[in-house]
């Protein structure tokens, strides 16, 4: 027997939003579905890590329901919004240049244009990863000055914080 898995995606940046676009080199041709598994897997590996699951759970509920109000608000606006816009732009430059199908692994040719090499991709994913690690920052000093109940500070002493088991200085 074969086990189904319907994925229900409950992504904090919507559909139409264009904040990728605005804020990256991704242009507008690049379809939602195609990076929507970059913003999954930023928002399930590094904003939850960041804000700690209590008030990742809350801001994530809010958000669906459309309830983002006050301290929340401000820290979707002002720190969630371009953590995961950048931590999935890194994401997805890595791993767009390769197309996995039936047939193997591909890698797409455009028209008119040169492909880059794999280390042009990694300074240029390095460089995302940093601007989401500035207001990675800048959310944690945020906290410290406000009162957010639910974000807990003792799960979220990270010195040496590791992404897939790498650690990142």
């Amino acid at each position: 027997m074969t086990q189904s898995y319907d994925f229900d995606f409950k992504i904090l940046i919507q559909p139409g939003s264009n904040l990728m676009v605005k804020l990256t080199g991704i242009i507008g041709n690049v379809t939602y579905d195609k990076i929507k598994p970059s913003i999954w897997v930023a928002q399930n590996t590094e904003i939850k890590r960041i804000l700690t699951k209590p008030l990742y759970d809350k801001i994530l509920e809010d958000f669906i329901n459309a309830s983002l109000d006050g301290v929340y608000k401000q820290i979707y606006e002002d720190y969630i919004a371009f953590m995961l816009v950048f931590y999935s732009t890194a994401d997805f430059v890595q791993r767009n240049s390769i197309m996995i199908a039936n047939g193997g692994n591909f890698k797409h040719s455009p028209d008119n244009a040169q492909i880059v090499d794999f280390k042009e991709v990694d300074r240029n994913a390095n460089y995302y990863r940093d601007l989401g690690r500035f207001y990675e920052d800048q959310f944690k000093e945020f906290v410290k000055k406000n009162n957010v109940p639910e974000y807990d500070s003792s799960s979220n002493n990270n010195d040496n914080d590791f992404f897939f088991g790498v650690y990142m200085l």
